[in-house]
């Protein structure tokens, strides 16, 4: 992932823990995204969907890039539709 890895040390260097800290956000949704996935695993797809919107707040940070996640994208974030045309 070394576009998003640039992306980040960008952010880090911008905002020197002065408005956000970047390390800690990602943290935070890596255990959200841990935490989803056991409640996934252990209680379904509609107990996950529902503790996802009630832990919103802690998906702080989300990338992709080849196929790799990082974090946990928010259920509320804006989503992309492509049409071709």
């Amino acid at each position: 992932m070394p576009e998003v890895a640039a992306f980040i040390d960008l952010c880090r260097a911008a905002y020197d823990g002065q408005f956000v800290d970047v390390d800690a956000a990602m943290a935070t949704a890596q255990q959200a995204r841990r935490e989803h996935a056991q409640v996934l695993e252990e209680q379904g797809a509609e107990a996950a969907a529902r503790w996802l919107k009630r832990n919103a707040h802690r998906c702080t940070f989300h990338a992709e890039e080849a196929g790799r996640s990082v974090g946990m994208a928010s259920p509320f974030g804006r989503t992309t539709n492509t049409t071709q045309i």
